[in-house]
């Protein structure tokens, strides 16, 4: 899952195209399956989505929206822009992605949050979700995870230096950007279990209540 913020002096349509033209550039195995730009719809009212099925290879699902920049939009997570890639972690190049592509995606999406995660944890937090506003609040520490500045400060009250020192001994990875940091716990894919362990040590650490 990757979330950004509309730029409304920017197009959803030049959003989109420069979103897959940039992925052309990632290594094959997480690059697109087709070298051809997925056609986006009229826009509607609110939110036109595209549906990514099989674009990242067989068996992965997919879709990306993006909201009209004519509304009235608002600072709010339920004005972002998002994409959300499904998989099976034991089909494809899991370390691959974590390693390398994960980057290039939060790059090429101009995201402010991203993560990768066992999906059942989505049905865990289901409750808490609905109600959060994803541009405020960290709702989970994932295994893997990409949270800007401005998140960082609102969720966490730290700066980027300060969520750093304090993940820096117990990650896998740990890389400040100018907007934000990766935070890499692990390059595999892990069991709910063994996610939630993770979320707790990391909100300890990063000073907040699980």
């Amino acid at each position: 899952m990757m979330r950004s913020i509309p730029n409304s002096l920017q197009s959803l349509e030049d959003k989109h195209t420069s979103f897959f033209v940039k992925l052309e550039k990632l290594q094959a195995g997480w690059g697109v399956s087709r070298k051809i730009v997925p056609e986006i719809g009229a826009p509607n009212e609110f939110l036109t989505s595209v549906n990514l099925n099989n674009y990242f290879g067989a068996g992965t699902k997919g879709r990306v929206s993006y909201q009209n920049r004519k509304q009235d939009l608002k600072d709010r997570g339920k004005h972002d822009d998002h994409f959300v890639l499904e998989f099976d972690p034991a089909k494809l190049d899991f370390r691959s992605l974590v390693q390398e592509a994960f980057f290039q995606f939060v790059h090429a999406f101009d995201a402010y949050y991203a993560y990768i995660g066992n999906s059942k944890l989505i049905d865990f937090d289901f409750e808490k979700l609905r109600m959060t506003d994803y541009r405020k609040e960290v709702v989970r520490i994932y295994p893997v995870n990409y949270i800007s500045a401005t998140l960082c400060k609102w969720s966490f009250n730290l700066t980027l230096a300060q969520v750093e020192e304090r993940c820096k001994s117990h990650a896998t990875k740990v890389k400040v950007e100018k907007e934000g940091i990766f935070i890499i716990v692990s390059d595999e894919m892990l069991t709910p279990k063994q996610s939630e362990a993770i979320d707790e040590t990391y909100k300890r650490l990063l000073g907040r209540s699980t």
